[in-house]
């Protein structure tokens, strides 16, 4: 992938991710990490420890999946309840 492109989907993540209300977003590994404020190899770490909600893969017609995603909103959850 191109640098141009890379960088138009990362504006095309910010912009849907700023538009749609915290409850419906799906948030990827990199996402993930930005809110904990940590690389993507740590937030790695903490999406597959115990205990930290499941993602969710799309399967696609021909059968593919897509990358995980998190519902933001449990990511938040669980965050709080850790923090409790």
């Amino acid at each position: 992938m191109s640098d141009i492109n890379k960088r138009l989907d990362e504006l095309r993540d910010l912009i849907l991710q700023s538009s749609v209300p915290v409850e419906h977003q799906l948030w990827d590994i990199k996402r993930i990490a930005a809110h904990y404020g940590v690389s993507k190899r740590q937030a790695e770490r903490i999406a597959y420890a115990p205990g930290f909600p499941k993602p969710i893969r799309e399967q696609f017609a021909d059968g593919s999946r897509s990358h995980p995603r998190w519902r933001a909103k449990d990511v938040l959850q669980h965050q709080n309840r850790r923090a409790a």
